[in-house]
């Protein structure tokens, strides 16, 4: 008999969904994308281990995420937020294309700069890989209904963002130098300073220096509040 009390849903209607898939055998159908084979196996393993939960597919490459999703339209796609430089405008054409599909990057790196990368990319939401089964199995189930997860480490990270988030009117004026701009141009895509250095043809010392110097000159305290101000002011198209 299934213990379903176990479950810690924070209210009576996530109980009952719960229930109701139990009762009518219908399971939430996930795709799964990560390149380490150990971290795959292991994520499937974990999932199926839920009585609600089910994966329909699985693959370490993210060129097949289009393909999967199209063909089983998955409630969820948990996606490694690492897997290669296509990640995010590969979960924001998920997201546009399947919209009934939630996204929920996964991450052994629990970091503010990927925390801005998720949210850029429309994501659902961003779960550690090192929380433990129970929190990734309650992240999917929770992006799944409409909810955004966030894992503790993120959630602090967003809480600590001045609470008002105003979209600034368009202006062409700035105090930013041209490779200043650059810079600003790929945090606006999400790239990570790893990729921005070899886009550049810099170290990724400068990289940080360059954003650094960036918020400094734009009087922002965080990287996402940065990569918001490039979008919001054309820097980067989305």
């Amino acid at each position: 008999m299934t213990k379903i009390n176990k479950i810690d849903y924070s209210d009576r209607n996530k109980y009952l969904i719960f229930g109701l898939r139990i009762m009518f055998n219908k399971k939430l159908s996930v795709v799964i994308l990560d390149d380490h084979p150990v971290v795959r196996e292991g994520l499937l393993s974990i999932i199926e281990l839920e009585p609600d939960l089910q994966v329909v597919a699985d693959s370490g490459h993210s060129q097949d995420a289009a393909s999967l999703v199209g063909k089983h339209y998955p409630d969820v796609l948990v996606l490694d937020i690492q897997m290669d430089t296509l990640t995010f405008k590969l979960a924001k054409h998920i997201r546009e294309t399947y919209p009934e599909t939630k996204v929920l990057f996964i991450t052994g790196f629990d970091t503010e700069e990927n925390l801005a990368h998720a949210t850029i990319a429309g994501a659902n939401g961003l779960v550690s890989k090192l929380e433990g089964a129970r929190v990734i199995c309650e992240a999917i189930r929770k992006v799944s209904i409409g909810e955004s997860y966030f894992s503790a480490v993120a959630d602090r990270t967003a809480t600590a963002l001045p609470a008002a988030e105003k979209i600034r009117e368009p202006s062409i004026q700035h105090p930013l130098s041209p490779r200043e701009v650059d810079v600003l141009r790929c945090v606006g895509q999400a790239m990570t300073a790893k990729d921005i250095a070899k886009d550049l043809h810099i170290s990724v010392k400068t990289v940080d220096r360059h954003k650094a110097n960036i918020m400094g000159k734009l009087s922002m305290r965080s990287q996402i509040e940065l990569a918001r101000y490039a979008i919001q002011h054309g820097f980067v198209e989305i």
